[in-house]
């Protein structure tokens, strides 16, 4: 509590702070409720709130919040992201939920968490193209662990650049394997996030009569976003 600086009644863009609402799980940053100019009352994160990412409660994006976004490409990503960290029968749960990996408490707010995650992904260059991807690999989903990348970015980030076989004697990564044998290199991460172990259920496509595929050590558990 030491650096605990007391936000109440300084306002930031259409917002003021009402009140503390106390320690937000796992970024260490503290949550405030907010009046918005509109009428609206939200909730932000210190450091959005400090660094001008959050300026009001959505209403200065109104088409960012339009009805539509329930079905559209940012809401499938957040939803993705809590089945990941929440959902026990969800194939990916073993990578995410179960090492501890969680999402910020402000954007699992049942009232304002999509609003606060919209706020947050159009202040940091969201774009349609671009994949959500956590710094720290071992930290959880919130705004200062997390940035709008490319697929490529995010691969060169995540563990899968460790990986490593052995393709007709030649020690090449995952990447250069598939363009020499014209299979997707976002299947096999796929197949290997999933837990597929055999190489040929790994490299599904690639010409076996042709092409001899080893693994440079036993698979290390690969874990992306």
């Amino acid at each position: 509590m030491g650096n605990y600086v007391d936000l109440t009644g300084r306002t930031f863009g259409k917002l003021t702070v009402i009140k503390d609402c106390g320690w937000s799980d796992k970024s260490r940053n503290r949550i405030w409720e907010c009046k918005c100019e509109c009428g609206n009352t939200t909730k932000a994160l210190y450091s959005n709130l400090v660094k001008g990412r959050t300026k009001s409660c959505g209403c200065a994006k109104p088409i960012h919040y339009k009805h539509g976004l329930w079905n559209s490409r940012i809401h499938g990503i957040l939803s993705n992201m809590k089945q990941r960290c929440y959902n026990k029968n969800c194939i990916e749960y073993k990578h995410y939920g179960y090492r501890g990996i969680k999402i910020c408490d402000e954007w699992m707010d049942k009232e304002n968490g999509f609003k606060n995650f919209i706020d947050w992904s159009f202040a940091n260059g969201y774009k349609e193209n671009l994949t959500i991807d956590r710094i720290d690999n071992d930290k959880g989903y919130y705004p200062e662990n997390c940035r709008w990348t490319t697929y490529k970015e995010q691969r060169e980030n995540s563990r899968n650049n460790i990986f490593f076989f052995v393709l007709d004697g030649e020690k090449l990564c995952v990447s250069d394997i598939c363009k020499r044998l014209g299979i997707k290199e976002g299947n096999v991460y796929y197949r290997m996030r999933v837990g597929k172990k055999n190489i040929k259920d790994i490299f599904k496509g690639a010409d076996f009569n042709n092409h001899t595929i080893s693994k440079v050590d036993d698979l290390v558990e690969y874990v992306g976003d």
